[in-house]
């Protein structure tokens, strides 16, 4: 239980620190094609061995279904990405809010990683499906 607090604890400290100090990947402004999403807001940092992800999807509707699949991924030097960690079955109703960190000696400094998203917002104004993805260095 103390080491799983600590990592959550650590995992917040360098999110934070990473909002604040490194350069993280802006957030572009995404129009839906149904207008059922007022905010798509991802987030990728990376500091040291952790890449820190998060994104936020609100809804106009506040029974909207949310569903989202995230995937961290670096570089390969060679123009494509391999994946090196996956977060399936994401759900909110009228928000969803996710912010998780991966740690491993596979982030190295130098190297492009790149968080990609797959979000489907389904309102009573429609269904939205929106994929798109936010870069960052260290």
């Amino acid at each position: 239980k103390g080491v799983r607090t600590m990592r959550r604890r650590v995992s917040a400290l360098v999110l934070a620190l990473c909002t604040a100090f490194t350069i993280h990947a802006a957030a572009y402004a995404i129009t839906p094609y149904a207008d059922s999403t007022t905010k798509c807001d991802p987030l990728l940092c990376v500091s040291g061995n952790t890449a820190s992800c998060r994104l936020v999807v609100e809804a106009e509707d506040d029974s909207a279904s949310i569903t989202a699949t995230i995937t961290l991924l670096k570089s390969d030097g060679e123009g494509g990405f391999t994946v090196l960690k996956r977060w399936g079955g994401l759900s909110g109703a009228g928000t969803l809010r996710f912010v998780d960190s991966y740690t491993s000696s596979r982030i190295t400094s130098g190297a492009t990683y790149r968080m990609e998203y797959a979000v489907r917002v389904d309102g009573t104004n429609g269904i939205d499906n929106i994929s798109d993805y936010v870069e960052g260095n260290q």
